[in-house]
């Protein structure tokens, strides 16, 4: 599997933009239940370097930057926006909150009626299967819509809109 990503260059109030990288390589590895061995990971890659990439998996958490920045932000993920097109292959993972929300303004601002399947944007609303809903999203991409994680029923998780409420 291969994998680019892209953190803040100053890193997040918990963490070293390193720390973000392994910590990031690490769930994902989780996750699919794959070896780190099994996956070439590139990190502090661009969207506008995108373009000569073959891969599998885009991660990009790049939304909690310094004030003022916005701008040149935003002109970033209009390029993303052109790599989410030209790559459907490709799983792009918007990692967290501020940065779905640059992700958004790229939308309304450069692309507004994109089409964008292949984009799981953050969400910590939680599933009983105990992901996130994004996790799943991540996990059903590669291995089957129709994924059962172990201990659920096929309806169960059809049914399930990951609020946690039982139906029925």
């Amino acid at each position: 599997m291969k994998v680019c990503a892209l953190v803040d260059f100053v890193g997040t109030s918990e963490q070293t933009p390193e720390e973000e990288y392994a910590e990031i390589k690490r769930r994902l590895c989780e996750l699919l239940d794959i070896s780190p061995a099994n996956m070439t990971y590139k990190t502090e890659v661009f969207p506008h370097q995108l373009n000569n990439e073959s891969l599998d998996l885009y991660v990009i958490d790049f939304g909690g930057v310094l004030p003022g920045c916005e701008d040149t932000i935003v002109s970033q993920f209009g390029e993303l926006l052109n790599q989410i097109e030209n790559k459907p292959s490709t799983l792009f993972v918007i990692w967290s909150r501020f940065t779905a929300w640059f992700y958004e303004e790229a939308i309304r601002k450069y692309h507004p009626d994109i089409s964008a399947p292949n984009v799981s944007i953050w969400t910590d609303r939680d599933t009983p299967e105990g992901y996130t809903m994004q996790e799943l999203e991540i996990i059903r991409w590669f291995r089957g819509a129709d994924y059962v994680p172990p201990g659920k029923s096929l309806i169960a998780t059809i049914l399930d809109d990951g609020t946690g409420e039982s139906f029925g």
